[in-house]
């Protein structure tokens, strides 16, 4: 070896010494950012690593955080393209086929949580999602099968219950309505657990029941603005099922004074 040589390589170690641990630092500063909700300089941060340090933890967590910021496009298009040198891990999966939901193509969806599921089959998100893309597919069967799974792996969300609810209303099984309702007695939302039993009595046109268990639920005072609003479009229903119309018609102008006109359904009227 000549004296050349030697001086060389010792002159390389020490920058590639250094440049790992500016590699590291990035990551680390990444990973904080990731957590402070600052997706954007998350990635920016990500972007400064040297391409051939970049590894598949890295390129999950910039995934994550293109999919906090919304940018479903550039979500699909980079995972699609990470799936092809990285074995990607559940939530990968998960995010990817949420970003095809939200880019309303269900079949594609449904695609990526399906290999979400097989990675992680007690996950109660995946099944979740699951449940509600076979039910837009009409997959009736399927939809309950990952609703009861996700529920069974103790989803706290009350979202699969509600669709299980509906298919159930839909496919004429009230009784199957009542014992999941009575599986939630001890839910801690109990605003939005009373609310789903006067949609349980409306759709067996128990109208005045319905409307008696709404007023127990605007009496709780809840600040939810999903809960209050819900109560006040199915005393609407109610009403007009009821036909009566002067009562649909207050509710009617309630509504107007506390949502925006665009948030009130299109068939909502109020004839003096």
């Amino acid at each position: 070896m000549t004296k050349y040589n030697l001086i060389f390589q010792l002159l390389f170690i020490p920058f590639l010494i250094y440049s790992q641990n500016d590699n590291e630092f990035i990551w680390e500063n990444a990973i904080d950012l990731y957590l402070q909700g600052d997706y954007t300089n998350s990635i920016n941060e990500i972007n400064q690593i040297d391409s051939l340090s970049l590894t598949c933890e890295m390129i999950e967590l910039k995934l994550e955080c293109y999919h906090h910021l919304r940018k479903y496009d550039v979500c699909i298009d980079y995972i699609e393209k990470a799936k092809e040198i990285c074995s990607l891990n559940s939530v990968t999966f998960t995010n990817l086929g949420d970003s095809y939901f939200k880019q309303n193509q269900v079949d594609s969806a449904i695609v990526n949580f399906y290999i979400a599921n097989k990675i992680d089959p007690e996950n109660p998100i995946v099944n979740w999602n699951l449940g509600l893309c076979n039910y837009l597919l009409s997959d009736l069967n399927k939809a309950k099968f990952y609703l009861k799974e996700s529920i069974r792996n103790q989803n706290p969300d009350l979202d699969p219950y509600d669709l299980l609810m509906q298919i159930y209303n839909e496919t004429n099984c009230s009784d199957s309505t009542f014992l999941l309702l009575k599986s939630l007695e001890n839910h801690e939302d109990v605003a939005r657990v009373t609310l789903m039993k006067a949609y349980a009595y409306g759709n067996q046109h128990k109208y005045r029941k319905s409307l008696k268990i709404i007023d127990k639920v605007l009496a709780m005072n809840t600040t939810d603005y999903a809960t209050r609003y819900n109560c006040y479009l199915n005393k609407y229903l109610a009403y007009t099922h009821m036909k009566k119309e002067s009562k649909a018609c207050e509710i009617y102008k309630m509504m107007l004074s506390l949502y925006l006109t665009a948030e009130i359904p299109k068939y909502f009227e109020c004839e003096e």
